[in-house]
């Protein structure tokens, strides 16, 4: 892990500490020897949001992928954010209401928590399920990028102008191909990965009059595997 990423965790997590310190100095001040039973409630549950928002930041990164959240777009970090003032402003509510109002908080204070640790576990869990989808479709794309790339590497090691510009031509369709596959499509594939070993053998050992059949068998299943790919659509 760099050292900017690991002074990024140590910052975020010192913050929450820095304002608990000084929301703890405000509010002893204020009470002073007046510090009753909904005082201390609220004060050990904002004691107990700013550990969770220290921790946090050093299970959010592991094994270089950030845990997403299961709400799109929205990072764990800025909900445990809002997390933490949602409940340093609950704790400064127990301190002020009488008891009349006390249990209607205490039940606040209980869904605010249940409802934050419902979400950490949920976006924890679901961190496997994101990285399982993102890697199936990285593979997925793997295969058109593969072919367009050797098309590419072959078509600079001819020396024939008309011979390298056809294989650009080839190249270009697959460059510009439907990058998702798919199972159906695994036999077409196959063929034109082969097709694409044969035309790189044949280039390296200079077996040029072979070349223009096998880039128009090339071509032809890339093609049909254009044609396939709208079907799937």
């Amino acid at each position: 892990m760099s050292e900017k990423k690991i002074n990024n965790k140590m910052l975020a997590s010192f913050l929450p500490v820095i304002i608990f310190v000084v929301y703890t100095v405000i509010t002893f001040i204020i009470w002073g020897d007046n510090k009753e039973g909904g005082f201390w409630l609220g004060w050990i549950f904002s004691l107990i949001a700013t550990i969770i928002t220290t921790a946090i930041p050093y299970f959010m990164v592991k094994d270089g992928e950030e845990v997403k959240s299961i709400i799109d777009g929205v990072s764990v970090y800025y909900v445990t954010i809002i997390y933490f003032v949602a409940q340093l402003i609950l704790g400064l509510l127990c301190m002020i209401i009488n008891d009349k109002l006390m249990a209607l908080l205490v039940i606040l204070e209980l869904i605010l928590n249940a409802a934050y640790i419902f979400f950490i576990i949920a976006s924890f869990m679901g961190k496997n399920i994101v990285s399982g989808l993102e890697k199936e479709q990285r593979s997925k794309v793997y295969f058109i990028k593969s072919i367009a790339s050797d098309l590419s590497l072959v078509a600079g090691q001819i020396q024939d102008e008309e011979l390298r510009k056809q294989v650009e031509k080839v190249g270009e369709i697959a460059k510009f191909s439907d990058p998702m596959s798919d199972n159906s499509l695994s036999g077409l594939e196959v063929i034109i990965s082969t097709k694409v070993e044969e035309l790189k053998d044949m280039v390296s050992d200079g077996k040029m009059e072979d070349v223009p059949n096998t880039l128009r068998k090339i071509e032809e299943k890339l093609l049909e595997r254009n044609e396939k790919c709208k079907l799937l659509k």
